[in-house]
């Protein structure tokens, strides 16, 4: 038996770097466009380790569901393209979102989606941990929650 056939290996690490707690400021342009977090296309400069469990989780997503990466044109056709699945975040959803550098008070209102309607055939616990790892709130994000 094969015991790296579901394996998932990170690599492209050429712009990874050392940082301590806490956090220096980065730039927001650390991640190729399409795996790029919600703070980071908000402009935030100040950002941890969880923007590597929001790609581990656009990476699976798209393993499962057998898709390709389609690349947006823009950081906003990105967002939006968050939104429409996830949902339009607000205060409720993500304290703090409005004091982010390119927040807008104006984007469309989307409401999620069912993640075991977009993602079929996946137990439980799977959509579980994938809608911890998709959440739009960097704080909220994660194994954090988990027990």
């Amino acid at each position: 038996m094969d015991h790296d056939a579901n394996a998932l290996k990170l690599a492209d690490l050429g712009s990874t770097r050392a940082f301590d707690i806490p956090v220096e400021t980065f730039t927001h342009e650390a991640e190729t466009l399409w795996y790029r977090t919600p703070e980071t296309l908000f402009g935030s400069r100040h950002y941890s380790t969880l923007v590597d469990v929001w790609f581990v989780d656009s990476i699976f997503t798209k393993m499962v569901n057998q898709q390709t990466f389609s690349p947006e044109d823009s950081e906003i056709d990105e967002l939006f393209k968050i939104f429409r699945v996830l949902g339009t975040p607000n205060q409720n959803t993500w304290t703090g979102m409005t004091s982010l550098p390119d927040f807008k008070s104006v984007f469309p209102k989307w409401s999620p989606e069912d993640l075991s309607t977009d993602i079929p055939n996946l137990e439980s616990a799977c959509i579980d941990l994938l809608s911890r790892m998709q959440h739009l709130d960097p704080n909220r994000r994660g194994m954090r929650a988990m027990h």
